[in-house]
């Protein structure tokens, strides 16, 4: 999150867009939960009222998509933590308090799936939300990663790793999720089988990246700093 607005920088200095009330097309609010990029090159800009805003870097201007208390059919029940826009430009997020939603930007509509005490048959935690190539969601359940098919509105149990805040596909094979939740291990998930690789780690990991040069490196975030993770051999680098 950030509270000083949205900041861009050239290569040179820093470019600041900040929320003005007097012009329509600005960002919402200097605080912005979360950010993610669309295939055209907009962000997606989460707040937190569970407004989204699409903002587009070449003009600086935004589309906004707010929330409304009184019209269920309308963005959005809580702060999106996570966001992505699908192949067929439907953007899906996932709220601070649980659930996936989908709000289709030509209309303004929003359905939801697997809000927390719905009684569904799979639920749905806060944190990421991530595509893959062939088109299926993958998120954070609140008894592991799930799989939601956007075409059938199914979802799939893919593993029952305690429940991941963060995950990112590996780089050179999209069939592999890394996860991290907060604790001493990250988790290398076969998406279509379920196999799991844990990797211990000597501090809890807030997030990890798969290195985009290395297939056997990932890199892990956690309270000391960056650890460099060879999966080959196990050894870590901090």
């Amino acid at each position: 999150p950030t509270e000083a607005g949205l900041n861009k920088y050239d290569g040179t200095r820093v470019h600041q867009f900040v929320s003005d009330p007097w012009d329509s097309t600005s960002i919402l609010s200097r605080v912005i939960i979360a950010i993610a990029e669309t295939r055209d090159g907009r962000l997606l800009l989460s707040y937190n009222d569970g407004s989204v805003s699409r903002f587009d870097p070449s003009s600086g201007k935004s589309t906004h998509f707010r929330s409304s208390e009184t019209d269920s059919t309308r963005l959005l029940v809580d702060t999106a933590y996570g966001l992505t826009e699908d192949q067929n430009g439907i953007i899906w997020t996932t709220p601070l308090n649980g659930g996936l939603q989908r709000l289709d930007p030509k209309t303004g509509e929003v359905m939801r799936f697997g809000m927390i005490g719905s009684g569904a048959e799979f639920e749905v935690g806060s944190g990421f939300v991530l595509e893959s190539e062939d088109g299926l969601l993958y998120m954070s359940g609140t008894n592991g990663l799930l799989e939601f098919n956007p075409e059938t509105l199914k979802f799939r149990q893919v593993s029952s790793t305690p429940t991941p805040w963060n995950a990112r596909f590996e780089s050179e094979n999209q069939d592999f999720l890394w996860q991290s939740g907060g604790q001493n291990v990250v988790v290398r998930t076969h998406r279509l089988t379920g196999e799991e690789t844990t990797f211990l780690m000597d501090t809890p990991a807030y997030d990890v990246q798969p290195d985009p040069g290395d297939g056997n490196v990932v890199w892990v975030a956690g309270p000391t700093g960056v650890t460099r993770l060879d999966t080959q051999s196990g050894s870590r680098r901090t």
